[in-house]
C-alpha cells in the first residue's frame, strides 16, 4: 500500500478524491526524510514517519485555516 492510501485512510478520504494539498505535504515530507537519511529512496521500514508526519502536519494546516474563516 501507498504512503498517500495510508493517509487518506488514516484521515478518512475517499480514495477516488484527490487532495493536492496532501500530496504536496507527503512529497516535502519524504524529501526531507530522504535529505536527513541522505538516501535516494525512504526505506520501507521508515515509511510510517511520513505517514504519521504527513497526518500532523494536514491537520495543522487544516486546523490553521479553519481558524482563520472563522
Amino acid at each position: 500500500m501507498a504512503i498517500i492510501d495510508d493517509v487518506t485512510a488514516l484521515l478518512g478520504f475517499p480514495e477516488e478524491k484527490p487532495n493536492r494539498t496532501l500530496d504536496v505535504i507527503i512529497r516535502l515530507t519524504t524529501n526531507r526524510l530522504k535529505t536527513l537519511l541522505d538516501v535516494e529512496e525512504v526505506p520501507t521500514e521508515l515509511e510510517y514517519i511520513v505517514t504519521e508526519v504527513s497526518i500532523v502536519r494536514y491537520n495543522r494546516s487544516e486546523e490553521r485555516f479553519s481558524r482563520t474563516a472563522e
